[in-house]
């Protein structure tokens, strides 16, 4: 599988501060198969959905947009599966979907216990940054190009197939 880079132009790469990244859900119809049926279905959502990655960068502006993946996938293995190259020395916001990478993510609190106060200023500091993906997320589903149904099984299973070769 070939890797995919996130493509920045020349002005691009001097102003970029930072990259951030999150997946989002998509609604598909249940499927009549019981082992697809299975992969497509989100247990966090409790619906049947494909996950799509979003890059975004500090402005908003949406860098990248992966392929549909089964609903029933994590970020993190979605993310190491893509192989996305970051341009170097570029930090990375993730949320805690993306625990072992090498981006910048919330600090976790312990079973319990509290989080210190420098623990909890980093979070409000991380999250001040990262709702950047969110608005961006929200942007596309507002204008209902991630909120609709996604109905077209053919380019789906072909999307798949195409990935496992």
């Amino acid at each position: 599988m070939r890797e995919r880079e996130v493509h920045l132009t020349k002005g691009e790469k001097d102003e970029l501060l930072y990259l951030m990244i999150d997946g989002t859900e998509r609604p598909i119809p249940r499927s009549k198969k019981p082992g697809q049926r299975r992969e497509s279905y989100s247990g966090k959502k409790k619906k049947h959905m494909v996950v799509h990655q979003i890059i975004t960068d500090h402005k908003k502006k949406i860098m990248a947009v992966g392929p549909a993946q089964n609903g029933s996938r994590q970020d993190k293995i979605i993310f190491d599966e893509s192989r996305v190259v970051k341009p170097p020395d570029t930090m990375v916001l993730g949320d805690l979907g993306y625990l072992g990478t090498d981006f910048e993510i919330p600090i976790k609190k312990p079973k319990k216990k509290a989080l210190s106060q420098e623990d909890k200023a980093y979070n409000r500091w991380h999250s001040s940054l990262r709702v950047g993906v969110e608005h961006a997320i929200g942007r596309m589903k507002k204008f209902r190009i991630f909120a609709d149904t996604h109905r077209n099984n053919d380019l789906f299973s072909h999307d798949q197939s195409a990935q496992h070769s």
